[in-house]
């Protein structure tokens, strides 16, 4: 029926003169329109651009929701910025050619083809210099996290047999934590996850129907079932990469150490506690906001418990009572 009702509603409109095309979504079929105010809108949509794909892919090559912003490019210097841009295809020096791109995005920081350029003249930058580009690419296309996905998976050129993806796909999330783009960064963890703990490669899938659901449903199937220690010990170390560039984000953080302190409570292994110990008076020192230092803590000293290490006790108690007394 979505096959159906998406298709006759893009004909329709396209016979009364609207651009409009259909995309797929997972198990659904949708259509994307222009509206009467020039912005491109979702029709009988569900799941959102992020989880949108196929159609024509908009007028730019890339993420479905490249066509989203080429409004917003054209209502600023959008003539000036392109006229940068094709000149730099032009020019023989590269030099040139890179201040022209630079130019380009200037007059216009939405001119996605010159990002693409931009990037590929750049190639032999550092890894630390392409995670800064994708910073002000993020900028430059706020609120779109389907775009900073694509940029830095398609467009960015890290080397990922070197690149830590733990490190840079929380590089994903928006400073609010939209729920888009925590869609995109955890389908790239559990990715990661699938990698590092093979045996639950069929069982980490981050989907549409579940994605709310994920780390309950984790944390269901190690209740429910034995669990090898080789799965444990994977388990925890892929935890233990991907929270400490989550500290700065706080729900996100919240939940990976709800799950991390639920598993270690669960297995109660005094190898993995000592680890965790460890892990933790880490990331006491990097916490800088109070929910997740107070998280942070509250595991520590179930750990510490289980450990029956009283100093780790009185360190974790008096982190805890410091982090209460500044939110009070």
């Amino acid at each position: 029926m979505c096959g159906a009702v998406s298709k006759g509603a893009a004909g329709f409109v396209k016979a009364k003169g609207i651009p409009s095309y259909t995309i797929g979504q997972p198990g659904h079929c949708t259509f994307v329109w222009k509206g009467i105010d020039g912005e491109w809108k979702i029709g009988n949509n569900i799941y959102g651009w992020v989880w949108s794909e196929g159609g024509s892919g908009g007028p730019w090559k890339g993420a479905v929701s490249t066509i989203t912003e080429l409004p917003r490019f054209w209502k600023k210097n959008a003539a000036a910025s392109n006229l940068c841009y094709y000149l730099s295809l032009l020019a023989a020096d590269p030099q040139k050619a890179g201040t022209l791109l630079k130019e380009a995005l200037k007059r216009n920081a939405s001119n996605y083809p010159a990002w693409q350029a931009l990037t590929k003249r750049n190639a032999k930058r550092s890894e630390k210099e392409k995670l800064v580009l994708l910073e002000q690419f993020k900028e430059a296309f706020s609120g779109n996290p389907t775009m900073w996905e694509y940029f830095l998976k398609k467009e960015l050129g890290l080397d990922w047999k070197k690149a830590n993806g733990y490190a840079v796909y929380p590089g994903l999330l928006a400073e609010n934590e939209s729920w888009d783009s925590v869609d995109a960064y955890m389908r790239n963890f559990c990715a990661l996850a699938r990698r590092d703990i093979p045996d639950m490669a069929g069982k980490l899938s981050y989907e549409v129907k579940t994605k709310r659901i994920f780390f309950k449903n984790w944390l269901k199937f190690y209740q429910q079932n034995k669990v090898d220690r080789k799965v444990r010990v994977q388990t925890c170390a892929v935890l233990e990469k991907a929270l400490p560039p989550l500290l700065t984000h706080e729900k996100t953080a919240l939940q990976f150490l709800g799950f991390y302190g639920q598993i270690l409570d669960l297995w109660k292994d005094k190898q993995l506690s000592a680890r965790a110990d460890a892990c933790l008076t880490t990331w006491l020192k990097e916490a800088d906001k109070a929910p997740v230092r107070k998280k942070v803590a509250e595991i520590g000293l179930k750990v510490a418990t289980h450990l029956e290490d009283k100093r780790a006790l009185v360190r974790y108690a008096e982190a805890l009572g410091r982090t209460l007394n500044r939110v009070v």
